[in-house]
């Protein structure tokens, strides 16, 4: 069976630098957001993805997430998200940051939509 975390270990391992060098992460953005290296956009893809799973299952490995399906989609929301959003990004520099911001607000706007009240009915049983 094909885990998200056994798919990282194999997208890791096809990363020609470490999923924590962000400096490379954004010269790789650089290159090929000036078309410098029409290459670089399969590494900068291969990163992204790589930070994004990562960024979600070390939340659901904290208990952040409510369920077992959650990384998964929320994986998928914040990659569609940057791929459709990043040729906006401005400074090259800071696309790893940008990045990071979206996995973080994708994850808040999930756990405020998904967030359920409380009954009070609940609190007051004795």
């Amino acid at each position: 069976m094909t885990t998200p975390s056994s798919h990282l270990r194999t997208v890791l391992d096809a990363l020609p630098f470490s999923v924590d060098d962000t400096d490379a992460a954004n010269e790789a953005f650089r290159r090929w957001k000036e078309g410098q290296d029409p290459t670089a956009g399969r590494t900068v893809d291969l990163w992204t993805y790589c930070y994004v799973c990562r960024y979600f299952l070390s939340k659901s490995s904290g208990d952040a997430l409510e369920s077992a399906a959650a990384p998964s989609e929320l994986i998928t929301r914040a990659y569609d998200k940057v791929r459709e959003k990043r040729d906006g990004v401005r400074n090259p520099d800071r696309y790893a940051n940008w990045v990071s911001v979206v996995c973080k607000n994708t994850f808040l706007n999930h756990a405020r939509r998904d967030r359920r009240p409380d009954s009070v009915t609940a609190e007051r049983a004795p």
